[in-house]
């Protein structure tokens, strides 16, 4: 059986994340094998300048989306988002 000790020494050895490893040996990693979330240098998106579609796509969902949000007045983005089951 692989110990955490294992886990980091390997993960170092690949370079990778010892949550990558874990994930490998078939286990949950815990909290101190996930890497330091790094900031982003990006501006803030605010969820109304994000376009999960548009009117220009031609997918089935996206058209699908768009006649589901002219029906009930939503906005096509959160339509989208609830064709996803979100």
């Amino acid at each position: 059986m692989i110990t955490a000790q294992d886990i980091f020494n390997e993960a170092r050895e690949l370079k990778v994340s010892p949550a990558r490893v874990a994930f490998h040996h078939g286990m949950i990693p815990s909290s101190n094998m996930w890497l330091d979330i790094k900031e982003g240098k990006e501006r803030d998106v605010t969820y109304s300048e994000t376009e999960l579609t548009s009117e220009h796509r031609t997918d089935l969902l996206s058209r699908y989306a768009i006649a589901a949000a002219r029906a009930v007045q939503f906005p096509i983005n959160t339509s989208f988002m609830h064709l996803l089951g979100n």
